[in-house]
């Protein structure tokens, strides 16, 4: 039987063994730029490895409490920019309100509330569609108890809703 064997001087055994590990260097260096990571792999290096990974993970963590930030900065300044535009409405509706309590003539009276009631009509607009909290308006509906002790404790009996209409405080609601 024929022998495979190939007879290498030591030289030349040498040199082979240092081509095979640079061909090793440069697959690791391919490796590490392809990646971006210095250690791939916890065979490369286990204690860098997993620390990396640790890293890497708290960082995640990080990034996503920093979207939950931003997107609660948003929010809060679309409510603010909101507050101030329904603060701006409730001014201008207690303007006509003192406008018409001074006010003797019936028919500029009915005006007044005609203004009074599309900035009411405004606010509800500017309100419907945002998220809901604890003290909710909910949806508007008819009320027929306009007179029970609860909602005249609330409101005093003199507190006038509009009986078949739909009544516009969020605790009527």
């Amino acid at each position: 039987m024929a022998s495979n064997k190939i007879n290498l001087s030591a030289g030349v055994q040498s040199n082979l063994l240092t081509l095979q590990r640079t061909v090793k260097l440069i697959n690791t260096v391919q490796t590490r730029l392809s990646t971006g990571l210095k250690v791939n792999s916890a065979i490369d290096d286990a204690n860098a490895f997993f620390t990396a990974r640790a890293l890497t993970n708290r960082a995640d963590d990080l990034s996503s409490l920093k979207e939950n930030i931003d997107l609660s900065i948003s929010t809060l300044q679309a409510a603010i920019a909101g507050i101030e535009a329904i603060t701006e409405l409730v001014e201008q509706a207690k303007g006509l309100a003192n406008t018409a309590k001074a006010t003797g003539d019936t028919a500029e009276r009915s005006l007044l509330a005609v203004q009074f009631n599309a900035l009411l009509v405004q606010i509800n607009n500017l309100d419907a569609g945002q998220p809901r909290g604890r003290f909710q308006r909910g949806r508007q509906q008819r009320h027929h108890d306009h007179g029970s002790r609860l909602h005249d404790r609330e409101y005093g009996p003199r507190h006038r809703c509009g009986g078949e209409q739909l009544c516009q405080h969020w605790r009527c609601q």
